[in-house]
């Protein structure tokens, strides 16, 4: 789980763009991975995304991690909180408003997590203001033609909502509409998720209960891709 200064994990229009898009990075090596505690989501993104740069370039600057990312959330946020994080009796727990192994994280902790966990990667954050929902002119996520862009050349991104951070893992086009697949750690890993842009930007309207989480407020992502 994620918190925005602090997250915390705990109107569907479609729209067509002109150039298909199809690419589904799990079938690469990206994991599709479940969270160890209630407030992990953010270190299991980071684990999935750090798995599938090992997998995909066997760098040496990137240690392997773990099937499926489980075992491997733990070091992320021993590594990033400088404790030990990986004790069963302890993993879990929260610290009030500091930063115990079980706390929510913030914008600034994942982007510190990523550049940890993929020291040779550069990596690029896009946020909007502090507190306030985005719209689509606030620079929180990439245009369409980016994010299609960024699943064509491979490289997962990781988009963080109010609460909640998952990972796009690739795109399809159905009938003429684009569709994004989004991993989510506190979901059924055996059913997949896909939402047109506008549910994975801004969520779904009032009223209305499709799956979504949104409105989509940090995106994470290398601009090197493999």
């Amino acid at each position: 789980m994620f918190h925005l200064f602090l997250l915390s994990c705990v109107l569907s229009i479609s729209f067509t763009h002109a150039t298909t898009c199809n690419i589904d990075l799990t079938t690469k090596g990206l994991p599709v991975c479940t969270q160890a505690c209630p407030e992990w989501c953010w270190a299991t993104v980071i684990s999935e995304i750090k798995e599938y740069y090992h997998v995909n370039n066997n760098s040496n600057d990137i240690p392997p991690a773990t099937a499926k990312c489980h075992n491997y959330e733990c070091k992320v946020v021993s590594d990033v909180r400088k404790t030990s994080c990986c004790q069963n009796s302890t993993e879990c727990n929260s610290a009030g408003s500091g930063m115990g192994c079980g706390n929510p994280s913030s914008a600034e902790e994942i982007l510190q997590g990523f550049q940890l966990e993929l020291p040779a990667k550069k990596w690029v954050h896009l946020s909007g203001r502090p507190g306030y929902p985005c719209t689509p002119a606030d620079g929180c996520w990439p245009k369409e033609p980016v994010l299609q862009d960024l699943l064509r050349s491979n490289t997962p991104v990781a988009r963080a909502t109010h609460g909640h951070i998952t990972t796009i893992a690739g795109c399809r086009t159905v009938a003429g509409v684009v569709e994004y697949r989004v991993l989510d750690s506190l979901k059924d890993p055996s059913v997949e998720i896909w939402m047109n842009f506008t549910l994975l930007t801004l969520g779904p309207p009032p009223g209305q209960k499709p799956y979504g989480d949104g409105p989509w407020q940090n995106t994470f992502y290398t601009n090197t891709s493999l």
